[in-house]
């Protein structure tokens, strides 16, 4: 199954193909404040130190330092970010900064006109908690409020003509025979998409998913990724013994609260400690983490990790480790990210003889933080390009800063000499040396233990 088929937009094999510590910075979550006018009875809050409402100046540092490596989608959440006052600033900000997808978490409960104003702004995606289906129980968990659910009902069918709208629903020991029920009206509102979950403190099975009709499976790709796995067995919420070691999410995908990144939302919301403070080392903070952390040993990842995490997590395996190594060779028209094991496999299955060199590029760092991800990577496309180098002509491997192996069926220093050529006339620093040679498997073992 292709990540993409599961329904979540920010998932794609492509988008696993290209992790590692210079790829775009896909996915960002902020939790603007802790503040809610709700009472759900499964919310526990954030930790003391994350407590309050984040500056809008701290918001804006986060996009700034996200955007310079091609941030492309933005969550702004809480607490109930509607009660954020410069939440409308923030969206209007990161528009102008180029963010493709901007998404708020909310519980429904403002105004109709501020949810236009925030679409107007540029939100393009709002998902709605939405636990009952009844005004009875609906009403409960906001708070006891009298005639809010009712409110958040009607914002939602009004919402979901305007623009892409998920409900999220989370599921109670106290609830969980109610889980058809919503479901059906759920989808009665018009909603894109609908996801459902168990509440961490019980994590259990959800029953009277097989009695869903299937024309409503078929309008949501999400509710139906999540319904198969329930009647596998297999819960939203945990890893298994032989999922995936690693969390290779961690580093394009972040959550920010207070002073400080964490491996993710979820790891946040469970009280997990921070990765480190916000500044602009986070990306290199975040790749050590991914490399140095066993999601096995963890509690939190053990008990807590989502379905559609261990399913991406599964996939960078398969691409970096796996059976995928192949596929990824070619994945892109003119350059490839390879992991040590892929090199090698190319070596040894391939009767071409390559020209290979051990490299350190001086200056893509710098490019990517002065013009961003985007246009340096399309600079290195362009050149390899004008060039007419064919799929299986060039393949590299990312190192942790500016270093790569580059192995090529053409002379390597012609190349090189060409591509400084076009990055000097267009004003771009560009130099690298040359560090040895690569022509054997023992090479690339050499290189990759230089470092």
């Amino acid at each position: 199954m292709k990540l993409e088929d599961i329904g979540f937009y920010t998932l794609s094999n492509n988008r696993v193909k290209q992790t590692c510590l210079h790829s775009p910075m896909w996915r960002t979550e902020i939790l603007l404040t802790d503040k809610c006018n709700f009472k759900c009875p499964y919310c526990r809050g954030v930790k003391e130190e994350l407590r309050g409402d984040m500056p809008i100046e701290k918001v804006k540092y986060v996009i700034d330092i996200w955007s310079k490596t091609g941030l492309k989608n933005i969550r702004f959440s809480g607490g109930e970010p509607t009660l954020y006052k410069g939440l409308i600033e923030v969206v209007k900000y990161a528009k102008i900064k180029g963010v493709e997808r901007i998404a708020i978490s909310t519980n429904g409960s403002a105004s109709i006109n501020l949810y236009k104003k925030l679409i107007e702004a540029g939100v393009n995606d709002i998902s709605v908690s939405l636990d009952a289906c009844c005004s009875t129980f609906g009403e409960k968990m906001c708070g006891g409020i009298k005639g809010m659910w009712k409110n958040v009902v009607n914002n939602i069918k009004e919402l979901s003509k305007l623009t892409y709208v998920t409900l999220g629903m989370v599921f109670t020991e106290e609830t969980a025979n109610t889980v058809k029920e919503v479901i059906i009206f759920g989808d009665s509102l018009g909603v894109a998409d609908i996801r459902i979950i168990s509440a961490a403190q019980s994590n259990i099975m959800l029953k009277q998913l097989n009695e869903i009709p299937k024309q409503i499976l078929s309008r949501h790709p999400i509710l139906k990724y999540r319904v198969d796995n329930f009647t596998k067995s297999k819960n939203v919420r945990g890893l298994s013994s032989d999922d995936y070691h690693k969390c290779a999410l961690v580093i394009d995908d972040s959550a920010i609260a207070g002073n400080y990144h964490f491996p993710c939302i979820i790891y946040l919301r469970e009280g997990g400690k921070h990765i480190g403070e916000i500044g602009p080392d986070m990306r290199r903070e975040r790749y050590e983490w991914f490399k140095n952390h066993n999601v096995q040993y963890d509690k939190i990842c053990i008990k807590n990790c989502l379905d559609v995490c261990v399913a991406y997590n599964h996939m960078y395996w398969y691409y970096n480790e796996g059976a995928g190594l192949k596929e990824r060779l070619c994945y892109d028209n003119d350059f490839c990210v390879l992991s040590k094991t892929g090199l090698i496999e190319t070596l040894k299955n391939n009767d071409t003889l390559y020209n290979g060199v051990f490299l350190d590029f001086n200056g893509i760092k710098e490019l990517n933080e002065k013009l961003g991800y985007d246009k340096t990577n399309d600079t290195l496309k362009d050149v390899f390009t004008s060039y007419k180098f064919r799929r299986s002509d060039i393949v590299a491997r990312y190192f942790s800063g500016d270093e790569f192996i580059i192995l090529a069926k053409h002379n390597i220093i012609e190349l090189l000499d060409r591509f400084e050529k076009h990055c000097f006339s267009k004003n771009m620093n560009f130099k690298y040396k040359i560090l040895y040679d690569i022509v054997t498997v023992q090479d690339i073992d050499k290189s990759i233990n230089v470092r």
